[in-house]
C-alpha cells in the first residue's frame, strides 16, 4: 500500500487534510497521522489519539464542511443508527437532539472510525513497509 493509494480515498485525504495532512507532508508526519488514524480506528475516537479531533468546535466544524458524506458513511454504509451512537457514548437521545454540538461530535467520531475500519489492513500494510 502506498501513499498515493491511501490519499486516493476520499473520506482518509479529507480526514488527512482537516489534520494538516497532504501530498506535500513530509513522510514522518504522514506515517505518524496513519498511526494516530489506526489507533483511534483500533481504540476509538474517545481515546484522543487524533488531535484534530479532539475539541468538539473542531468536530463541529469537520462535520459542516462534510455533512453529506458523514451522513452517507455513518448512517447508510455503516448503518449505524442514533441509538448506536447513545449507547457507545452512554448518552440519551434527549441529550444528543438537544445539544447539537455533541450530536455532531459523535457523528464526526463515528464518521472516523468507519472509515477507518474500511482502511485499517491498508493503514496496517502501509505503516510496515
Amino acid at each position: 500500500m502506498t501513499r498515493n493509494e491511501l490519499m486516493s480515498n476520499e473520506d482518509f485525504r479529507n480526514i488527512a487534510a482537516f489534520s494538516g495532512i497532504t501530498e506535500e507532508s513530509s513522510e514522518q508526519d504522514f506515517r505518524y497521522f496513519v498511526g494516530t488514524f489506526k489507533d483511534a480506528t483500533e481504540h476509538g475516537m474517545s481515546s484522543g489519539c487524533m488531535n484534530s479531533f479532539i475539541y468538539t468546535d473542531d468536530c463541529m466544524r469537520f462535520f459542516d464542511l462534510h455533512r453529506d458524506r458523514i451522513a452517507q458513511v455513518v448512517f447508510e454504509d455503516c448503518e449505524v443508527s442514533l441509538g448506536d451512537l447513545c449507547q457507545q457514548f452512554a448518552i440519551t437521545d434527549a441529550e444528543v437532539v438537544m445539544q447539537k454540538g455533541l450530536f455532531k461530535n459523535y457523528v464526526t467520531w463515528a464518521y472516523v472510525e468507519c472509515v477507518g475500519s474500511g482502511l485499517i489492513d491498508e493503514m496496517e500494510e502501509y505503516l510496515n513497509e
